[in-house]
């Protein structure tokens, strides 16, 4: 029987959203316009034909969501419609549809009604990535997802470190402590595979010489431990032994001493407005935050700055 498979001619595109990027795509998707309800073309992932991409999404932790169409081996084309939380976790994936190369043109019709049915909201300004750089702190570590190491973001206020090579595993973590002047480390601990999604709790700790390690919270959610570091560290202007007027401020408040001093820094609490308005009913503070300040707080802090219970 003769194959009746045949190859798609193809149409040279660029990515509105990345202007440098082209790549050869199939007339029949080429037809499909750069920006299509809110969804923007983008081409910076040379292992899908194509993707667009847009700014919302569908899952209830997800800020973009990408629909791509890649090629397997044996010719077929496929779409999936993926979401992501704003540092490129990916939340959810599904398999929307497989099709034959002849069949390229009900793949676009599909994808317009897809992006009819979920238009996008906002500029899309590029997919979500990774946060590298957080204030005054770099990131050196990245864990993987076999979850050896951890992801690590150390002081760095002149960013003289490189964040754009391969971040590997710290073999010995106190000559690496011995090269740092603070450390704050996020650290997948444990994950549970259910049906429709996957469940991955995490810790995360602080380190400089005069504080020594201290645990900031635990238990906590991929994405809303990510809120949390992102939190901190850009309200942690400098190292929580260096961060003296704030410390000292905090430490003149009946029931905070040196210890829940640094604790309320490390998440990104310097003074008691921020506490107060932290755990307020207009907080737009995630609640993990919130659940740990509120196990911070004794009656007689609450009384000092005046928080009702």
């Amino acid at each position: 029987m003769e194959d009746t498979k045949t190859e798609a001619t193809q149409t040279t595109l660029t990515s509105p959203a990345t202007e440098a990027d082209e790549i050869d795509v199939p007339d029949a998707l080429a037809e499909l316009p750069a920006v299509l309800n809110g969804w923007v073309r983008d081409l910076s992932n040379d292992q899908r034909v194509l993707e667009f991409w847009r700014e919302k999404s569908t899952h209830i932790l997800g800020t973009h969501e990408r629909l791509a169409i890649s090629q397997q081996r044996d010719g077929e084309y496929r779409l999936t419609r993926e979401a992501q939380d704003q540092y490129g976790h990916r939340l959810s994936t599904e398999v929307v549809t497989r099709r034959e190369p002849h069949e390229l043109d009900w793949l676009a019709t599909l994808i317009r009604r897809r992006t009819d049915r979920y238009p996008g909201e906002g500029t899309y300004d590029g997919r979500p990535t990774y946060p590298t750089r957080i204030g005054n702190w770099s990131a050196v570590t990245r864990q993987n997802y076999q979850r050896a190491g951890a992801t690590r973001w150390v002081y760095d206020p002149v960013h003289a470190i490189d964040v754009d090579g391969e971040w590997s595993r710290i073999e010995d973590l106190d000559a690496f402590r011995e090269e740092q002047t603070a450390v704050l480390t996020l650290k997948q601990t444990d994950m549970v595979a259910n049906y429709s999604h996957t469940k991955r709790a995490h810790s995360i700790s602080y380190w400089d010489r005069e504080v020594g390690e201290r645990e900031i919270a635990s238990g906590i959610p991929r994405t809303s431990a990510h809120e949390m570091v992102e939190h901190s560290l850009r309200n942690l202007k400098v190292p929580v032994s260096q961060f003296d007027i704030p410390r000292e401020r905090l430490q003149r408040i009946s029931g905070i001493g040196p210890a829940k001093s640094a604790d309320f820094l490390l998440l990104g609490l310097t003074n008691w407005v921020a506490i107060q308005d932290a755990v307020g009913d207009e907080s737009e503070l995630n609640h993990h935050i919130q659940d740990r300040v509120e196990a911070l707080l004794t009656d007689r802090i609450r009384e000092e700055i005046g928080i009702l219970q």
